[in-house]
């Protein structure tokens, strides 16, 4: 689909004239973007098929950004065609700065600002939050985690991908793993897809994008989805110093470690389960590039965290994991 000056004119402020409208590489959605740009300089134009979720863009926006967290404002809109006329964030992403560092110390100082923003997300924009402000209602909960995110793994990693057998035991550990992250305190906001590729480096900071799947739940979440992120893969000891400053960070709002340390190996788990059943489906399915590719990063993260508290646990989940790895390896499908 391609657009024109003439098309996008109308949602320009007053006073300014479009120049060239250029498309942006897309994501892993049905939305497509543009970069309008005008004398005065450029805006992001996205195009989203789905009107309810295009919606809670617009009123999460509002609600994340009255409440300091930096996410693209929206000036305008065409409800009709799906349009959204927002703030263009740039080109630069956490990743593509993530890659140029060198060492432990230079990675460090690039998260740190990343996570004193989640937690302005996770603890003061909870405040206010209601079921309607989102595109989904609910909590992420007990339910959630092991009828999407344990079967999302199974059905597109496991058996779409690698052919795999899945025993029965496997669902029924995941639902013990999804109790027990359902016992770590909840009613913080989650992104749900807080990952290098979401966070965009501006001149004013870290924003963030990507912010249409936030929902109510516990801070691992998050956390997870930052610091094991399989296209960053961050070295195992920055992860642990970033969860020391994270830890920190909460302890400085007034909120126990202990809130986020009662979640962490479960909820964490999950995360990697449904990142594994993301790039299956995107990258095997549907063929879209940038998702296969990091694969085999998210097993090997997804095994390490589980360590040997998740094998004597939950043997079939660990089990089924680690056959998925050496599937993978084998695989004439893997980039």
């Amino acid at each position: 689909m391609s657009l024109g000056c003439a098309e996008v004119q109308a949602l320009l402020p007053a006073g300014e004239r479009c120049l060239a409208v250029e498309p942006l590489a897309g994501d892993g959605s049905a939305r497509r973007y543009y970069r309008v740009r005008t004398a005065a300089g450029s805006y992001a134009l996205c195009v989203g098929p789905d009107a309810e979720e295009n919606a809670a863009v617009v009123r999460l926006s509002a609600h994340l950004g009255a409440r300091g967290v930096p996410v693209p404002r929206v000036h305008a809109r065409d409800v009709a065609r799906g349009w959204l006329l927002q703030d263009d964030l740039g080109d630069r992403n956490l990743l593509a700065a993530r890659r140029e560092c060198r060492g432990d110390t230079e990675l460090v100082s690039l998260y740190r600002p990343v996570l004193e923003v989640l937690v302005r997300l996770q603890v003061d924009a909870a405040a206010g939050y209601e079921p309607h402000t989102g595109h989904f209602h609910g909590p992420y909960d007990a339910g959630l985690m092991a009828a999407e995110e344990g079967r999302y793994f199974a059905e597109e990693f496991a058996a779409g991908l690698c052919g795999l057998p899945v025993p029965a035991a496997y669902f029924d550990q995941v639902e013990r793993l999804a109790a027990e992250g359902a016992r770590a305190p909840a009613g913080f906001l989650l992104h749900r897809d807080f990952q290098s590729r979401n966070i965009h480096l501006t001149p004013a900071g870290p924003a963030v994008i990507d912010f249409q799947g936030c929902r109510p739940g516990p801070l691992a979440y998050d956390v997870a989805a930052l610091l094991l992120d399989p296209y960053a893969a961050l070295p195992a000891a920055a992860r642990e110093y970033l969860l020391v400053e994270y830890r920190a960070l909460l302890a400085g709002r007034g909120i126990a470690p202990e809130a986020f340390d009662a979640g962490w190996s479960a909820v964490g788990a999950f995360r990697l389960l449904q990142a594994l059943g993301a790039f299956a489906k995107l990258g095997g399915r549907f063929g879209k590039p940038g998702f296969l590719e990091h694969a085999a990063t998210g097993l090997e993260h997804l095994l390490a965290h589980l360590g040997e508290r998740g094998r004597r646990r939950y043997p079939a989940v660990a089990d089924l994991v680690a056959a998925a790895r050496d599937a993978w390896a084998a695989s004439p499908r893997r980039p």
